[in-house]
């Protein structure tokens, strides 16, 4: 059911410069499938933005991860603690479904923060689902939850963390890629590719780039679940 509520900034990680999570405490629990996404405005302004959700259910707090970019995004950046905000949702359908028993998720950017919420809540939930993310960034400061998300690969044996850096050549670490995904990364992770879901979250661009290649290798187009934004 979709709902309004109020929100109140609680505090904010910065990831990069431009990059930063904001967290919120809510005036009510907010009731959400991992990977839909909320819209969110200034109490005193009409503007309205929206974005995934990167907590599970039942955190103490809501967490977002966005990119400094815009009207709406620079006021944001200097909000400030306490600063209250009209929330509503849950919105969208960019969820794992039952049938769906391997599920790569591949992000570009801040495209991870749905694969967050639906991963930590399967490793929450030991789920018996095989998960997968390849996340693209350029550089491996710009992978958010690097930490998190390697120390859950070692802890939690149905998921597998795959990075790829694109502009920083020297940087070597255990299941790196300094390029760009592509078939030889997936074919290489992923060797029965063809019976796992691929949920692609990012620009338009990278989804026309991933939904391509997935197709050039035989993907089932009904295997292929997308998230976009401008």
């Amino acid at each position: 059911m979709i709902q309004t509520i109020n929100a109140a900034l609680s505090r904010i990680e910065e990831i990069t410069p431009e990059l930063k999570k904001y967290f919120f405490t809510l005036e009510k629990p907010l009731g959400f499938t991992p990977g839909q996404f909320v819209t969110i405005r200034f109490k005193d302004n009409p503007l309205t933005r929206s974005f995934s959700i990167a907590s599970i259910p039942g955190a103490e707090e809501l967490e977002l991860a966005i990119k400094t970019e815009g009207e709406f995004t620079q006021r944001l950046e200097k909000a400030g603690i306490g600063e209250e905000f009209i929330l509503k949702g849950p919105l969208g359908s960019f969820t794992a479904k039952p049938e769906m028993k391997k599920i790569c998720f591949l992000a570009g950017g801040i495209g991870y923060t749905p694969f967050k919420s639906i991963i930590f809540s399967e490793a929450k939930q030991k789920s018996q689902r095989q998960l997968c993310l390849i996340y693209s960034a350029r550089t491996h400061k710009e992978i958010c939850d690097k930490a998190a998300f390697e120390h859950l690969a070692k802890s939690y044996n149905r998921f597998k963390f795959v990075k790829c850096v694109t502009r920083e050549p020297e940087f070597h670490e255990p299941a790196t890629y300094n390029k760009r995904i592509d078939k030889e990364i997936i074919k290489t992770e992923l060797p029965e590719y063809k019976d796992w879901f691929f949920f692609i979250c990012g620009k338009k661009e990278m989804i026309g780039q991933m939904t391509a290649l997935l197709g050039s290798i035989g993907v089932d187009a009904e295997h292929i679940k997308i998230e976009k934004w401008n």
